[in-house]
């Protein structure tokens, strides 16, 4: 998620973070598994956990707010929960044999966020 801050337009960082996340699962699905899984499902139990996946959704938080004021919130939980899904239908193999135009996985992440935070930049 780092490189995604160096961009100033809010709606690039957004994207740019929704392909990071999908991207991160695919690379390590193992450790995405994990991540949300039942073992760490009690993140009370894991305070390290618990303050890295804050911190990641406080940063998705903060460029959806700084994106648009008002309906913020949503879009870093509509954001969030394309993501999360989208990787786990893509780690599941859910894609395969289904009547769709085959996408690269990275435009597929940024084509659907691109319905969240919208095709154009706010202006």
């Amino acid at each position: 998620m780092a490189e995604s801050v160096s961009v100033p337009d809010t709606r690039e960082q957004l994207l740019r973070v929704t392909q990071a996340y999908v991207a991160f699962a695919r690379e390590r699905p193992e450790r995405y598994r994990l991540m949300f899984g039942p073992l760490l499902a009690q993140k009370e139990d894991h305070p390290g956990l618990k303050l890295a996946a804050e911190g990641a959704f406080g940063f998705v938080l903060k460029a959806a707010i700084a994106h648009d004021k008002e309906r913020g919130s949503d879009l870093a939980m509509a954001g969030w929960s394309l993501a999360h899904g989208l990787s786990h239908l893509m780690i599941d193999g859910a894609f395969e044999g289904m009547p769709l135009k085959r996408q690269d996985h990275d435009t597929l992440a940024r084509r659907l966020g691109e319905r969240i935070f919208g095709k154009v930049p706010k202006g």
